[in-house]
């Protein structure tokens, strides 16, 4: 395992992003769609110890921290018992090359579906939110901008919005290259000012956003 990046925050939580060159995967059909896999460590005062798949897109060197997929680890306890546990789980993981179950499925879908104005709304305010980019700048990777622009020129005043209405507002930009944008914004010295600690909370947001957006679709296909 190789170090990608850390970072420590103001609480002292310290975060450790690490992954293997070696378990390179792709997915079946797809150009620029190639990962490796490794270990998200973080350590904190309230949260205590978690380890999360780290997934590292090879095209851009985007690195996305899959703390809401469902192999994310926690150790609260070092008992034998837990010790034992926790070390086999981190052995399945480590025998899938660090892939989440289902991850491959998860991409198509992402690619072939048009992010919400609402999601596009939500990665465009965390990059916002987190970093001294204005609104101009943040349009090469959530063109929230000039997304409203295009709704308003076929007279719809998207201001007016309820946020269900949001939500069925789809975009130009698909799920796949939000995510990609955030992530890309997140692990690129593009200029702007971020705290690293930061740049780590819009990897893990990026995952939280694939995962909500996963779960969404469940539900309404049922």
């Amino acid at each position: 395992m190789e170090v990608s990046d850390f970072s420590v925050n103001s609480d002292g939580a310290v975060v450790v992003n690490t992954a293997s060159p070696k378990n390179v995967w792709g997915i079946n059909g797809l150009q620029d769609e190639e990962f490796y896999g490794g270990i998200s460590f973080t350590n904190s005062p309230n949260g205590g110890f978690m380890v999360s798949p780290f997934l590292h897109r090879l095209v851009c060197a985007n690195g996305i921290v899959g703390k809401t997929f469902e192999e994310s680890l926690s150790l609260g306890q070092m008992d034998g018992f837990s010790m034992e546990k926790f070390w086999q789980q981190l052995n399945q993981l480590a025998e899938r090359g660090f892939r989440p179950q289902n991850f491959e499925n998860r991409i198509r879908l992402a690619i072939n579906t048009r992010a919400s104005l609402f999601e596009l709304e939500n990665a465009h305010d965390w990059m916002k939110s987190l970093s001294d980019a204005d609104n101009k700048e943040l349009e090469a990777w959530a063109p929230l901008h000039s997304t409203r622009a295009k709704f308003h020129a076929s007279s719809i005043d998207t201001i007016a919005f309820t946020t269900a209405q949001k939500k069925g507002a789809k975009t130009g930009t698909s799920v796949w290259d939000l995510i990609n944008g955030v992530t890309h914004f997140a692990t690129h010295d593009n200029g702007f000012k971020i705290d690293d600690y930061d740049r780590r909370r819009l990897q893990v947001e990026a995952s939280r956003m694939l995962t909500t957006w996963l779960t969404s679709c469940q539900v309404l296909s049922k």
